[in-house]
């Protein structure tokens, strides 16, 4: 079980890695750790740090709920679908209005739901 853990935290940042198109010698340069390290890493072989995994979300942007349990999630544990967090990441100003629209009634519908 803990092995298949640390397989699929591997496989997440493999996959994050190449979206950014990072090799594991500049994504290793840039936590402060071996190339061969991140590769034992994404081979689920090995561990980071605390101080290393938060720098590699950093890096990734990405939560750590996402490199250790492949999901991103926010308070009371509601889970943010993955489409959505792409939008905030690279907007086009179609989806940015669509956004904003619907942050603005979600705030009302808080207030209503609040009074």
């Amino acid at each position: 079980m803990i092995s298949q853990l640390y397989w699929d935290m591997g496989e997440r940042i493999r996959s994050k890695r190449l979206e950014l198109s990072l090799t594991q010698e500049q994504l290793s340069e840039k936590i402060g750790v071996s190339s061969k390290h991140i590769s034992e890493v994404e081979r689920g072989n090995d561990r980071l740090s605390y101080d290393k995994l938060l720098l590699l979300c950093d890096e990734l942007d990405c939560s750590t709920d996402y490199l250790l349990r492949g999901r991103n999630t926010i308070a009371d544990g509601l889970e943010i679908p993955e489409s959505v967090l792409e939008v905030f990441r690279h907007p086009n100003s179609h989806e940015f209005s669509i956004l904003q629209e619907m942050l603005h009634l979600y705030s009302k519908i808080i207030l209503i739901h609040h009074d």
